[in-house]
C-alpha cells in the first residue's frame, strides 16, 4: 500500500512539474525581458517602451482588413490591421498597426524572405494607447514595420520600433518590438 501511494504522489508532482514549467513564454536569448523572436505562432508579442518593457500573454491575433467594418477580410485586400496589447507591471498597452493601400505585391512580399518592411506615415499609422489613462500617443513621425506572413501555416510575424509624441508632446521610443501569431482567417 505505501508504495502505492508513493507512486501516485510522485506521479502527479511530476505532472504538475511538467504543468506548470511548460510556459509558452521563451526569452530573448540577449534580452531576456522580451519574448524571442519566432515566426511559428507563439500568439506573444513584447517591445521595449522608453526604458520599460512589456509583454503580452497568449492569445490569438485576429486579421481585421476592412476599413470600415474591421470585422471581415475584404476581397481586395487593401488594409491589414494589426492589434495586440502588452503590459508590464505598472501599465498596460494597446498597439494598433493600420497598413493601406496594399497591393498584391505587398502581400506577396509579406510571404518572402524576412517580411515586407513598411515606413510609418500618413497611410500606415500605429496608435499605441495607455488602456487605464486613455492616453493616445499620435502617429510616428519615424519608425516602420516588418510583416512575414506564412499562410499555409496561418502566422504572421514580424518586428516593429518608432518614435512617436504622447499628449503631452513627450517622445516615446519604442524599440525591440516583435509579435509572432496564429491566426484564425485570412
Amino acid at each position: 500500500m505505501k508504495k502505492s501511494g508513493f507512486k501516485i504522489l510522485l506521479n502527479t508532482s511530476f505532472m504538475l512539474f511538467l504543468l506548470v514549467s511548460c510556459e509558452t513564454f521563451v526569452p530573448d536569448p540577449i534580452d531576456p525581458r522580451l519574448p524571442i523572436y519566432s515566426e511559428i505562432g507563439r500568439n506573444i508579442a513584447g517591445a521595449k517602451v522608453g526604458n520599460q518593457f512589456f509583454k503580452n500573454d497568449i492569445r490569438p491575433l485576429y486579421l481585421f482588413c476592412c476599413a470600415s467594418e474591421r470585422q471581415s477580410f475584404v476581397e481586395d485586400h487593401s488594409e491589414l490591421v494589426l492589434e495586440f496589447n502588452v503590459w508590464n507591471q505598472s501599465q498596460n498597452l494597446r498597439c494598433v498597426f493600420e497598413l493601406n493601400g496594399l497591393t498584391n505585391e505587398d502581400w506577396d512580399d509579406m510571404e518572402k524572405g524576412f517580411g515586407k518592411k513598411f515606413v510609418f506615415n500618413e497611410t500606415n499609422k500605429v496608435t499605441l494607447t495607455e488602456l487605464e489613462k486613455e492616453d493616445f500617443i499620435s502617429v510616428p513621425f519615424e519608425g516602420q514595420i516588418t510583416v512575414k506572413l506564412l499562410k499555409n501555416e496561418k502566422i504572421v510575424a514580424g518586428t516593429f520600433g518608432f518614435k512617436a509624441r504622447d499628449s503631452s508632446d513627450r517622445e516615446i521610443l519604442v524599440t525591440y518590438g516583435r509579435f509572432d501569431y496564429s491566426y484564425y482567417s485570412f
